[in-house]
C-alpha cells in the first residue's frame, strides 16, 4: 500500500500546483478559500479511500499515508520554486507555503482516529 500512498501525494501536490498556476491573476482572498477547500476535500477523498484497504491499525496508516503526502508535497514544491527562480530556505517556505499541506495530516490522521474508534463513538451517542 505504501504506492498507492506515493501515487496520492504526487496527485495531492498535482492539484494544488494546478490550483496556484491557474489562480495567477486571481482575487488572492478567494484563492485562498478555494484552495483551502479543495485541499480538505482531496484530503477527505484520498484518506477514505486509502483506509478502505484496511482492516485495522487506521490511525497507524493514516499516519504513514500523511508523512508521504506532506514530504513529497514539501521536496516537489522545493524543486519546482528553484526551477521557477524563487528559491527559499525551508523556514521561508513553510510561512509562506508549506503550512497548508498539514491539512492532510490533520484530516487524514483524524479520519483514522476516527475509523480505529468509530464503534466506541457510536456507543457513546446520546438518544
Amino acid at each position: 500500500m505504501k504506492k498507492i500512498a506515493i501515487i496520492y501525494g504526487f496527485i495531492s501536490w498535482i492539484v494544488a500546483i494546478t490550483l496556484i498556476l491557474m489562480s495567477h491573476n486571481s482575487n488572492p482572498y478567494i484563492f485562498n478559500i478555494l484552495l483551502d477547500l479543495i485541499l480538505t476535500v482531496l484530503a477527505l477523498i484520498i484518506g477514505i479511500n486509502y483506509l478502505k484497504g484496511f482492516n485495522s491499525n487506521y490511525l497507524n496508516e493514516a499516519a504513514v499515508l500523511s508523512v508521504f503526502i506532506f514530504v513529497i508535497n514539501v521536496c516537489l514544491d522545493q524543486i519546482y520554486y528553484n526551477m521557477v527562480g524563487l528559491p527559499m530556505n525551508i523556514i521561508e517556505y513553510m510561512l509562506n507555503v508549506g503550512f497548508i499541506y498539514l491539512l492532510y495530516p490533520i484530516i487524514i490522521c483524524t479520519l483514522g482516529f476516527l475509523f480505529d474508534n468509530i464503534d466506541t463513538i457510536i456507543k457513546n451517542i446520546p438518544e
